[in-house]
């Protein structure tokens, strides 16, 4: 089963095709993902001005993307299992990963945007029209 976010909608064709072939005989399934590639800081502070409190390791950190593919039973499973807790995962491998699996990552194209916001529209525009060349 595939999920994926309608606020992404940039998505490479390359990338679904090297998530369905990667994934295709897998048992339990995956996401598309990319490597974090800037330094990522910790905050501490509360409310107003917040401030580092440490650099975090990035090398084994990555950018959850859609779409996430999983073997329909499992993610069913998985994700009453969640609901049924009082748990709302912030996507569908969370819920997996509840449920102590863990789901593959293939590594997917920074193209595939998510738009949170106004700027993100001129910038997915750009992509699209890109992608269409």
């Amino acid at each position: 089963m595939l999920v994926h976010d309608a606020a992404r909608p940039c998505l490479p064709r390359a990338d679904l095709q090297r998530l369905l072939e990667r994934l295709d005989a897998h048992p339990l399934g995956g996401l598309l993902a990319v490597p974090a590639a800037d330094t990522l800081k910790r905050a501490q502070g509360g409310a107003g001005l917040a401030q580092v409190a440490e650099t975090v390791e990035r090398a084994l950190l990555w950018r959850a993307l859609t779409p996430q593919m999983f073997r329909y039973g499992r993610l069913c499973a998985a994700l009453d299992a969640a609901h049924a807790a009082g748990r709302f995962p912030s996507d569908e491998a969370q819920a997996l990963e509840w449920q102590g699996e863990h789901p593959a990552l293939v590594e997917g194209s920074a193209a595939n945007l998510k738009i949170t916001s106004s700027a993100d529209l001129a910038l997915a525009a750009a992509t699209l029209r890109a992608q269409r060349s």
